[in-house]
């Protein structure tokens, strides 16, 4: 079946409806020459016709004109909407990258601040002879001044790594000194301590950038676990913040 535009449609119904009043004008002349007191009436019902004919053209020449412009300030709306989409990507890899620069230089200080602190309490530490201790605030040092905690993918395995024990030897010296359970629990206490930090310098991040920011992707993980360390949740600590 061959479907036409609207406008040819329209179009070929008035060219038939025309058609149609030429052929009613000639059976109605044939018949007025059999009966010439019915002219009068042919000629009204041909007038009627003529008109309605130059109405339906005027209405089909109103309507195309209308779709015309209403095409041409669809395409600009899209134009416009395209470009503004555009610049507002362009804002948010602006923002993303300026927030990301201004929390490295942030991170970067605190861990150097936080690293210099530890070595003066590693020498005052009652430890300080035990070659486990100086392994464990290794990797502790190493942990803080790279902000490698905040890696989500940081296992167990990596930090016997860097601490450059086996997996035995390391449990140990975790359990002794870190008094966490596990490293999982080890590496997320940090990574809360450090959200408290990111949600104090950036009051508008949304709890599921913070998390996501520390090293935590589940954010309902991260709320669990900044309930347990501060017996409130982010959105608590941070009214409580904003309250003074």
């Amino acid at each position: 079946m061959l479907f036409l535009p609207r406008n040819q449609i329209t179009v070929q119904y008035c060219m038939t409806l025309l058609t149609l009043s030429q052929l009613s004008a000639m059976t109605l002349l044939l018949t007025a020459t059999e009966n010439p007191e019915a002219v009068s009436t042919y000629i009204y019902w041909l007038i009627a016709a003529v008109v309605v004919i130059i109405l339906l053209a005027a209405f089909l020449i109103v309507f195309m004109v209308r779709n015309q412009s209403l095409k041409k300030a669809n395409k600009r709306l899209e134009a416009d909407i395209i470009e503004l989409k555009e610049y507002g990507l362009q804002m948010r890899d602006t923002l993303v990258a300026w927030n990301e620069n201004n929390l490295s230089q942030a991170t970067t200080a605190q861990s150097a601040v936080e690293s210099q602190s530890q070595e003066a309490t590693d020498e005052e530490s009652p430890y300080a002879d035990d070659p486990d201790w100086h392994l464990y605030m290794k990797l502790e040092n190493r942990l803080m001044k790279d902000s490698l905690f905040l890696n989500p993918k940081l296992s167990r395995d990596d930090l016997a790594a860097m601490m450059g024990v086996d997996k035995n030897r390391f449990g140990n010296i975790m359990r002794k000194y870190s008094g966490a359970s596990s490293c999982t629990v080890y590496l997320n206490k940090k990574r809360i301590d450090h959200a408290m930090k990111l949600m104090d310098l950036h009051p508008n991040f949304t709890i599921d950038a913070i998390a996501k920011l520390c090293g935590m992707t589940n954010t309902v993980t991260f709320i669990n676990y900044f309930k347990r360390y501060y017996n409130m949740t982010p959105s608590e600590y941070r009214a409580q913040q904003t309250a003074k």
